[in-house]
């Protein structure tokens, strides 16, 4: 949580201490990371944490922490190198050297929720928040984006591997050997859904700035700050979760009375009409449709974020291959639908959140089949 909240601060800050193209910059930053970040991932997070939980054996993730050091140390040279002598490609350098950093906490993340080390997590946590409020908010006093961008994502990971520089000593000096096949074969897969999913959450923003103005591209960038931290608790609740749906032998259950929906409705219906209020009030002036678009956004994500919890089935099923196949076919639509919709930011706003709706659905209701079936035949 504390991580949620101080990449929230930052980038809730941004928008009134950088100038409009400095924020699109970011933005765009902001939004290359986390896609850079689930490819480079290459489907380990969730692999390494599935195969431990059910077997408890430390090459798993071994392998996890290997593989991202050897994308660290191949890739991080030649990207500074890059950067510095053509000063045009470092819109894209700087994201990436940020990505390699995140992705190599996102793996000591990962092994401590698949160890359900909470203890380590929660200081870990909490390393990482202060340091980003430290780094991000000094790279806003010098008003520009890149600073902004290297203190959310590449300076706290310094102190965090600093702090767990033995645990990565320990997990690294297990063989990955044992791991290796299994790893390799669910990963392609998890790697394919992952890899089309941050696509797809990526494109409305690509869309924006290719096609409409720092306004826009700082409309959709405030609404994607102010969904931030509920996507990261998302990816959080998902991770810790997910040992245990992996390990189930039973499907999961998706009855709810009808009290409950009402509450979860009320909430977030209330959670929704805040988060416009409040970017109205502090952004309208700069970004005149930003509590539109936020509550647009919003309430997208929260349908998004319920219907992901259920679909974590597809890992206790062991079928990896239906998410990628439904997220494949979805950034297919997803492409023309909001290069069409990117005529302004409205209608790009509310094609991305029907198409992130509509994709979460369709997966439910294909993960929900299989596991029916797969209860029936079970129990015959």
């Amino acid at each position: 949580m504390a991580v949620n909240l101080s990449t929230f601060a930052v980038l809730a800050i941004a928008p009134l201490a950088l100038s409009l193209e400095d924020f699109a910059q970011l933005t765009f930053g902001v939004t290359a990371v986390m896609f850079l970040v689930s490819v480079l991932d290459l489907g380990l997070s969730i692999t390494s944490t599935r195969y431990f939980a059910a077997t408890k054996n430390l090459a798993f993730l071994s392998f996890s922490i290997r593989a991202r050091l050897i994308l660290f140390a191949a890739l991080a040279i030649p990207t500074v190198g890059i950067g510095l002598v053509w000063e045009e490609a470092r819109s894209y350098t700087i994201p990436l050297f940020c990505a390699l950093a995140l992705n190599f906490w996102m793996g000591l993340r990962a092994a401590d929720q698949a160890r359900e080390s909470f203890l380590s997590y929660s200081r870990a946590n909490l390393a990482l928040a202060c340091s980003r409020i430290l780094f991000a908010g000094a790279g806003m006093l010098t008003g520009s984006w890149d600073a902004v961008l290297f203190g959310l994502f590449a300076a706290p990971v310094l102190v965090i591997a600093i702090l767990k520089a033995r645990e990565v000593l320990r997990l690294v000096s297990v063989d990955p050997k044992p791991a290796s096949s299994l790893t390799t074969h669910y990963a392609t897969f998890v790697f394919a859904s992952s890899a089309t999913y941050a696509a797809l959450t990526a494109l409305p923003i690509a869309v924006a700035t290719w096609r409409l103005d720092p306004v826009a591209v700082g409309t959709m960038g405030i609404a994607v700050t102010f969904v931030g931290p509920l996507s990261l608790l998302n990816n959080a609740l998902r991770l810790v979760l997910l040992p245990r749906v992996s390990a189930s032998a039973t499907i999961m259950r998706y009855n709810v009375s009808a009290v409950r929906w009402t509450l979860a409705i009320a909430t977030c219906a209330t959670v929704v009409a805040m988060a416009a209020i409040v970017a109205e009030h502090f952004y309208s002036a700069k970004y005149p449709l930003v509590g539109l678009v936020v509550a647009i956004m919003f309430s997208g994500t929260i349908v998004v974020m319920a219907l992901g919890f259920l679909n974590l089935d597809i890992h206790r099923q062991g079928v990896p291959a239906l998410e990628a196949a439904v997220n494949a076919c979805r950034l297919i639509v997803a492409g023309p639908a909001l290069w069409f919709a990117g005529i302004s930011v409205l209608p790009l706003a509310v094609t991305a959140a029907a198409l992130m709706m509509l994709g979460e659905a369709t997966l439910f209701s294909a993960v929900r089949a299989r596991g029916a079936r797969q209860a029936a035949s079970t129990s015959q």
